[in-house]
């Protein structure tokens, strides 16, 4: 007999684990609790090889905002800034890909290019492409004037806040 594993089949054939102390069967299933909460939609996390999320307890549970594919912390609320009066901007690159982004003073990741002025969305910044340090996902621009780096733009919708 084939027997289809789910969510909700697993949940009802390993009940009886609750009502004892087995921490490695409970974070298996908050396993699959925080993947069809926090899954994201981009279609470059489905490249990637590590899982979406961390097999996590109450306690070890990620802190600050951080990558929605993979949890790594990239930056905290307390690092926000605002541009041009905004914390938020919602911008089109030439190719005519809208992003909503938000700004940081600080966020733990990657830059892949050089700094380039062409096509910046504020003036008198250069940027760089960045990425996750952890999973190497696009997750927005570093910007700098002369030589100092001075804020970040992430890619809202790459990022999860589990400072909420």
């Amino acid at each position: 007999m084939l027997m289809t594993l789910n969510h909700s089949s697993l949940l009802s054939a390993c009940q009886w684990f609750f009502s004892s102390d087995l921490p490695g069967i409970k974070n298996i299933l908050n396993y699959f609790d925080d993947t069809s909460i926090h899954s994201g939609s981009d279609a470059s996390s489905k490249n990637s090889t590590k899982p979406k999320s961390k097999l996590t307890s109450k306690n070890s549970a990620p802190k600050g905002i951080c990558c929605r594919n993979c949890h790594a912390r990239i930056t905290q609320a307390k690092y926000a800034v605002e541009v041009e009066g905004q914390h938020q901007h919602t911008v089109t690159n030439p190719n005519g890909i809208t992003f909503k982004i938000s700004l940081y003073r600080h966020a733990e990741c990657h830059a892949q290019t050089e700094a380039m002025s062409d096509y910046s969305w504020f003036v008198g910044y250069e940027w760089r492409i960045v990425t996750c340090p952890d999973c190497q996902q696009h997750i927005g621009w570093s910007y700098q004037k002369g030589h100092s780096l001075d804020f970040y733009g992430l890619i809202s919708d790459k990022l999860i806040d589990f400072e909420k």
